[in-house]
């Protein structure tokens, strides 16, 4: 493909959960990380994290309000 300086990332559900919730203690860590790749850099994952993901944010949700 010709690319310089291309590369991939793969996220697990951890690196989701900590870049967008900033009640998560690795918060912090993760946006400055996230905030540091290059533009070569594309993050990737796969569906089964995506679904993990939203799994554990929805559950995380309802223990909050206690469904």
């Amino acid at each position: 493909m010709g690319g310089k300086n291309l590369y991939k990332l793969f996220i697990d559900t951890g690196g989701f959960i900590a870049l967008v919730d900033e009640r998560d203690s690795y918060h912090q860590e993760a946006r400055a990380f996230y905030m540091s790749l290059g533009k070569g850099t594309s993050l990737v994952t796969s569906l089964l994290v995506i679904s993990e993901t939203l799994q554990k944010k929805t559950n995380h949700r309802a223990n909050m309000i206690g469904v």
